[in-house]
């Protein structure tokens, strides 16, 4: 064992956190969420510290955003989030969601924006499959613009939403990547 602060992590740890990290990459996971996984997948006092704090500072990156592209129960399934997740690349923003898709487990914690999250001040949030429930429009309700995409006219986002789209967002976000990537 080695002694890394006053936690000790085991040689056979640091062997396999590699091919943990690697394993989910291959399934589609970013690679600071691919690190966070291969250290909860070793469940010891070593790496659940090094998860906290790298949540901690997750978060406060998320808060100090000057974009985000916030995604909700519109999305049906997990692999449609790419749709989202290539917006926000095409606009340099962070990715943040609801407490449902959090529950899903299709996005990590650190990305939960809302009563139960972070609460954001950014510049624009773009708010995709959002209904707007209070538990998550408290955590952007100090954003300076906020445009929302549903298809409930009636959805509750809209009435915060400096603009709004009522349609299918899946129609509506390749123009808009296609749109920024030309600009």
């Amino acid at each position: 064992l080695r002694k890394e602060g006053h936690k000790f992590l085991s040689d056979t740890d640091t062997e396999v956190i590699p091919h943990l990290i690697m394993s989910y990459i291959k399934k589609g996971r970013d690679f600071v969420e691919a690190v966070r996984l291969s250290l909860k997948d070793l469940r010891g006092s070593y790496a659940l510290g090094i998860i906290r704090e790298a949540d901690k500072m997750l978060i406060a990156a998320r808060k100090e955003s000057p974009l985000i592209v916030g995604v909700g129960r519109g999305f049906p399934k997990r692999e449609t989030l790419g749709v989202a997740e290539e917006l926000a690349t095409a606009l340099g923003a962070e990715v943040g969601c609801t407490k449902s898709i959090v529950d899903f487990e299709w996005l990590p914690e650190d990305r939960l924006v809302g009563l139960s999250g972070a609460k954001t001040k950014p510049d624009l949030y773009l708010a995709l499959g959002i209904s707007g429930q209070i538990q998550h429009t408290v955590g952007i309700s100090q954003s300076k613009l906020i445009a929302a995409v549903n298809t409930d006219k009636d959805a509750p986002i809209f009435a915060l939403a400096d603009y709004g789209i009522v349609g299918d967002m899946f129609a509506v976000i390749p123009k808009l990547v296609e749109k920024l990537k030309s600009l």
